[in-house]
């Protein structure tokens, strides 16, 4: 799977690590942001990236080859402390220096402008990058097991026990027609509003991948999602809740 983080999410990166913060802090950035959109592009939901403000820390999540495991496509996730100065962000590391500028923000929607860069980043300059809040719709709902009743994709029955500690299990069925679980070192998930991310290690080999969906709805016991990447036909995923 090609690399999918978008120049625009790693200079956001880089514009909100390593400062300190002043005591300007009249904009209410606090809590979670997801990044959907640059200019005229609006992201699938494999290129989202998450933005999340507590005090004086900003985490950065989103999804990329973590080039310190080999290159799996994995759920990154950086927190650093950040400067803010009126409705401007501005950053220095390692001789790197970005300035951004917050266009405009409301309880739900933030809009900003990379402005100036010491390195180049000809496709962000200028360019206004949309971000929506997160709104915590399902975590409660999400809790428990789902059986799969129909992947876009073809694929084999499956069923997902979502814990309320961050974990889940991936469950299939022997030859005996049992449901086991699947050993994987890694079963996490992360719910950003209606973003669900799944993070595991298949257990043909020790490579980190995440998968991004978006809930559409949860109604009546029925989880309705959606993927979607960049040059490839929308994945559609609707389970079952069975317990």
């Amino acid at each position: 799977m090609k690399i999918i983080q978008t120049l625009a999410i790693a200079s956001l990166l880089v514009a909100l690590i390593g400062c300190k913060k002043n005591d300007d802090n009249s904009l209410p950035l606090d809590g979670e942001w997801i990044v959907i959109q640059r200019g005229e592009k609006t992201f699938p939901s494999t290129e989202i990236a998450v933005m999340s403000f507590d005090a004086r820390t900003l985490t950065t999540s989103y999804a990329d080859r973590d080039t310190t495991t080999g290159g799996g496509f994995c759920w990154l996730v950086v927190s650093e402390k950040y400067l803010q100065s009126g409705n401007q962000l501005v950053c220095t590391k390692s001789k790197i220096k970005i300035k951004m500028l917050i266009k405009s923000i409301t309880a739900d929607r933030l809009e900003y402008i990379i402005t100036e860069s010491s390195v180049p980043l000809t496709e962000v300059i200028g360019k206004v990058n949309v971000a929506e809040k997160a709104i915590d719709t399902y975590s409660s709902k999400l809790i428990g097991t789902w059986e799969l009743v129909r992947d876009s994709k073809p694929s084999e029955s499956y069923r997902i026990k979502y814990a309320p500690d961050g974990t889940y299990d991936y469950l299939i069925k022997n030859e005996a027609g049992e449901w086991i679980k699947s050993i994987r070192p890694i079963s996490k998930y992360r719910l950003y509003g209606s973003y669900l991310v799944t993070e595991y290690v298949p257990t043909s080999d020790n490579t980190p991948y995440c998968d991004i969906w978006r809930v559409i709805s949860i109604e009546d016991n029925v989880m309705t999602s959606k993927m979607s990447e960049s040059g490839k036909e929308e994945r559609t995923w609707v389970m079952k809740k069975i317990l």
